[in-house]
Parts: structure tokens; sequence; C-alpha cells
């Protein structure tokens, strides 16, 4: 994989509002607008919009051959990697849980479906948590998207894709928008592990 390739002196200009930050807080920035497309919240934006198909979470564009290429190492930490230009190192483990300073927890997980993973030496394929229920669709189109449409039910499935209703208000999703069958809500709520073997 390439090295992270940052951006001028750390800083990162996001594709769609054109704002400029630092590269540490970009995976959280674009997954409001990620999230947002997804939900169907209207944002007039003076950059490009995010991407329909499989949006990276690094930038927010689609189609990009390097930004498909999404990773975690096999270790017993769990560390993203990604050919995206602007990726940078993240606390993976910390970015699972939604937080009031990093809300968004969009970040590379592993499919749970089986033979769906792809182990490439110490890497294995990832999909961006955001971006799941799209693969679902796409992949695994046997499987429920929520445990309560039709399909089958994998509870780590559910587990994986959950977004909980306070990350969603804190990235600014209304109300109306917010799906309100959440299958996970009854499910264990035991930490989600990648279950990178």
């Amino acid at each position: 994989l390439a090295a992270a390739q940052n951006s001028s002196a750390g800083k990162f200009r996001c594709y769609q509002c054109l704002a400029i930050m630092d590269l540490r807080l970009a995976r959280n920035h674009v997954g409001v607008d990620i999230l947002k497309a997804i939900r169907g919240v209207h944002e007039d934006l003076p950059g490009m919009p995010v991407g329909h198909q499989m949006p990276c979470g690094f930038c927010g564009r689609s189609g990009i051959s390097a930004c498909a290429q999404l990773y975690l190492t096999t270790s017993k930490a769990p560390q993203a990697r990604s050919d995206c230009p602007h990726f940078y190192a993240f606390q993976y483990k910390n970015s699972l849980k939604s937080t009031l300073t990093m809300p968004c927890t969009n970040t590379p997980v592993v499919c749970p479906v089986l033979g769906c993973a792809q182990h490439t030496g110490k890497l294995v394929s990832a999909v961006w948590k955001y971006n799941m229920p799209q693969h679902v669709r796409t992949c695994h189109p046997g499987y429920s998207l929520d445990g309560f449409e039709d399909g089958t039910v994998l509870p780590d499935l559910l587990r994986v894709m959950d977004i909980s209703r306070d990350e969603e208000k804190a990235l600014g999703i209304p109300e109306q928008l917010i799906p309100t069958l959440r299958y996970s809500e009854y499910i264990s709520t035991s930490e989600y592990s990648p279950g990178i073997h």
C-alpha cells in the first residue's frame, strides 16, 4: 500500500464543502457529509457531491481506484490501511465508538458474511461502515439489512452496520430521517470486534 500522502502541512480540503481542516479531523468531517447524503439530508455544498457508489471515508469520492483499496491489519490491535491519497493513521479501536468530540463511527469494518473478507498477507479487505448497507445489497442480497426486512438475519452483520440514534443526531440527521427499526437495539450490545483471523 502506498504511504500516507498528507495534504500540505497536515491539512485537508473537503471535496464537498471546501472547508480546510486538520487532516486528523477529515474522517469525522467527511463521515457527516456521507451520512447526510445516505439519509437524504439536502446540503447546498459548494464542492462536488458525495460519491453515490461506496464513497471513500477519507475523501467522500467514488470511483477512485486507490480509494477502493481499504484494509485492516490482522494484528491483535487492527489498524486501517488505504491507498486513498488522503489516508492518515488513526486510533482504530477508538473510532468504533461515537463520542462527543468524534461522533462519527464511519470506519473500515470487516464484512462478517462467511467468505466475503479477502486476506492478502497481513491485511484483510474492509468496507466503510456507512457503506455496509450498499455492500450487502450488492454482494449479499439474501441478507436482511435491519433484521426486520426479508432475508437471513446475521446478528454480527447488524452489529457492524449499526449507527446509534445518538450518533445520527450528533451528525445532524433530522429525527424524521433516522431509521426507526433497529434490530441491533434488541440484540446483544456487546462491543464489536472486527473478527479478523
